[in-house]
């Protein structure tokens, strides 16, 4: 009786570049899909494995995040990894331009001030009127 041992490990093949995203407007998340990798193998019996990062066709929010994917053979042989990265970037816009947020007249000597806060993406901006 002979027996043959696979010690070769399978093969991940058209592993993702970077995906670059952008969310919608004065959304902080994004729906992002990609084309899932390819494993190979010289059993043909390989099973691949999203084994970080949120799942394909899933709400990513804001930055960058790591995807990974690993190969299995039937002898238990690993691939090395395929890694790539989700960027999901903001689109903001300023609500009704400036909003209120303190409306308060305060008085130095002889002139008042109305202190308006307004805000663009996420900063904050103080105008004095």
């Amino acid at each position: 009786m002979f027996y043959i041992l696979d010690s070769d490990p399978p093969e991940i093949l058209d592993c993702p570049n970077t995906i670059f995203k952008y969310t919608d407007r004065n959304s902080r998340t994004a729906l992002v899909w990609w084309k899932k990798p390819i494993a190979s193998d010289n059993s043909n019996n390989v099973t691949l494995h999203q084994t970080k990062g949120p799942a394909n066709g899933t709400l990513f929010r804001v930055g960058f995040t790591e995807i990974q994917y690993q190969a299995t053979d039937s002898a238990g042989n690993k691939s090395p990894y395929c890694t790539f990265f989700v960027a999901v970037e903001g689109k903001y816009i300023a609500q009704n331009i400036c909003q209120r947020v303190i409306d308060r007249n305060i008085f130095f000597s002889n002139y008042a001030v109305l202190f308006v806060g307004c805000w663009y993406a996420w900063e904050m901006f103080i105008l004095f009127l």
